[in-house]
């Protein structure tokens, strides 16, 4: 059965992505000198010895060591179990799907790489073709939520082009979570609840933020009682829900509105004195103002408006709020990036811009243009080389 055009241009574009990060990796790995070169390090496991090593000792490292940052952690654990308390908080789903790939589709090549080595390009495989099956997800969500197509297209377009694209290109749980995350949810709102509990189950399995998924079958919950009760026996209830919502939408706009105006005032005028020998400090005051900022744009493009758009909007809106709030107060300030890249509402909110006649949106659509393809080229430069990137 044949993609219908759209959606055929979407995986097109998804693929050419991926590609293009890989290239651009592999190219500053081959320019530039890594900052750290212990991830070509391969002690052997405390429970048994690593299976089979390579005979090509300088190919197989260098194949290794593109398991950076966290992905050094998911191919260990992928190689050896969970040898270490710390090892905990890379959650099975990816090391598992690895692990298995290692073992029989990509079992040919661990005699000539090794094993390690395998595991990281059963990886590199698996988060990229998970990629791309997200971003069909994400187009399918896109246009069953905001009716629009075009709409869907362009915000598509930003997805497969998003700020951490360099982690959903690596040996990352970033794909994986992003694939059962955007199905689930699409399967839910298309009425596959079997499905969608299976792939929003997945998730959780990959990132633990993926348990905030429960939420959307809450939301499915309150629209079944609002339709079996509210509109057959009480009329008066939608005008009330209608009115109930517009103030919680307002309140919640004027909240992120003070709480970013106040980071952004601190963050300019706090005493020199203080902010001497706290760079970490004032890295995360400017990225929180930065994170409320486009939550205050999504909550004023999409909540602001409830009355016009649809109702399907508030989950996910309710959910990009919640994990920006996360992101602030109890997450690193370099997670938050790639923490908050598959919420669909900054893709949603960033489309409705780019598509936008007026001219202030023509300067904040170059802007938009000009963010992406800066944390594109950067991601690929800085991370892959193991220097630090958010």
């Amino acid at each position: 059965m044949a993609m219908p055009p759209p959606l055929a241009g979407v995986v097109c574009l998804a693929a050419a992505s991926r590609l293009l990060v890989l290239a651009l990796s592999l190219l500053a790995r081959l320019l530039f000198r890594p900052y750290d070169t212990s991830a070509s390090l391969q002690p052997s496991c405390l429970r048994s010895p690593s299976p089979l090593s390579s005979p090509f000792t300088n190919l197989s490292a260098a194949i290794s060591s593109l398991a950076v940052w966290d992905g050094v952690h998911f191919a260990r654990a992928a190689e050896c179990g969970y040898e270490y308390e710390q090892s905990f908080a890379f959650l099975p789903l990816l090391p598992a799907s690895v692990a298995l790939l290692t073992r029989s589709l990509f079992a040919p090549l661990v005699p000539v790489l090794g094993y390690r080595a395998v595991l990281v390009i059963s990886g590199y495989v698996l988060n990229n073709i998970a990629f791309v099956a997200a971003a069909a997800y994400f187009y399918r969500l896109s246009v069953l939520i905001l009716k629009d197509q075009k709409a869907a297209y362009r915000a598509s377009v930003l997805f497969c082009f998003n700020p951490a694209s360099v982690f959903y290109s690596s040996l990352y749980s970033e794909s994986l979570y992003a694939l059962f995350s955007l199905g689930g949810v699409f399967y839910l709102f298309s009425g596959a609840n079997t499905v969608a509990m299976i792939m929003l189950a997945l998730s959780g399995s990959a990132r633990s933020n993926g348990a905030l998924n429960a939420g959307y079958f809450c939301f499915q919950a309150l629209l079944q009682t609002y339709d079996s009760v509210i509109q057959k026996k009480r009329p008066l209830g939608s005008w009330f829900l209608e009115i109930l919502s517009s103030e919680a939408a307002a309140q919640l706009s004027f909240g992120f509105t003070y709480v970013a105006t106040v980071l952004k005032s601190e963050h300019s005028a706090g005493p020199t004195n203080k902010a001497q020998g706290q760079p970490e400090v004032k890295q995360r005051k400017s990225a929180a103002a930065e994170m409320v900022s486009a939550s205050v744009s999504d909550s004023r493009n999409l909540i602001g408006n409830l009355s016009e758009c649809s109702i399907l909007y508030l989950p996910f809106v309710l959910h990009l709020a919640f994990m920006t709030v996360m992101a602030f107060f109890v997450m690193h300030v370099q997670v938050s990036t790639r923490f908050l890249s598959a919420s669909p509402p900054i893709y949603w909110a960033a489309s409705h811009i780019l598509g936008s006649p007026s001219h202030s949106s023509k300067r904040w659509s170059n802007l938009i243009y000009a963010y992406f393809t800066a944390y594109i080229l950067l991601g690929s430069l800085l991370f892959s080389n193991f220097y630090p990137f958010t």
